[in-house]
């Protein structure tokens, strides 16, 4: 049996300060480029469809100027007991291979 190692491995990487946001319609290109590399989708299928992205219920992660992550929110009700329970999903969650592996040192919203 192998041994484990005791102490964490630390590994100094670039930290980066995102600016979140919602993405822009003039992003959608963008949007579609960082989808398609992520999740291994043809690149004109997600652009053939980047205009019916709902950017406006997805948030890009922004580094010098140019969107390098995504995630989006489908919102639904479940009904539970006869009543509607406001839910959501997540989909659409991406990051580009050239901002991989950074940290971000960016503190959570509080809400």
């Amino acid at each position: 049996m192998p041994s484990l190692r005791r102490r964490a491995v630390r590994v100094s990487v670039p930290v980066t300060q995102p600016t979140i946001r919602a993405p822009r319609d003039d992003e959608r290109a963008r949007v579609a480029e960082v989808l398609s590399t992520s999740l291994n989708l043809p690149r004109d299928m997600a652009a053939g469809r980047s205009h019916l992205y709902p950017v406006d219920d997805m948030r890009g992660a922004i580094v010098d100027g140019e969107i390098v992550a995504t995630a989006g929110e489908f919102r639904f009700d479940q009904w539970f007991a006869g009543k509607a329970l406001g839910c959501s999903a997540i989909w659409g969650v991406a990051t580009s291979p050239s901002i991989e592996g950074r940290a971000s040192r960016q503190p959570r919203p509080k809400r």
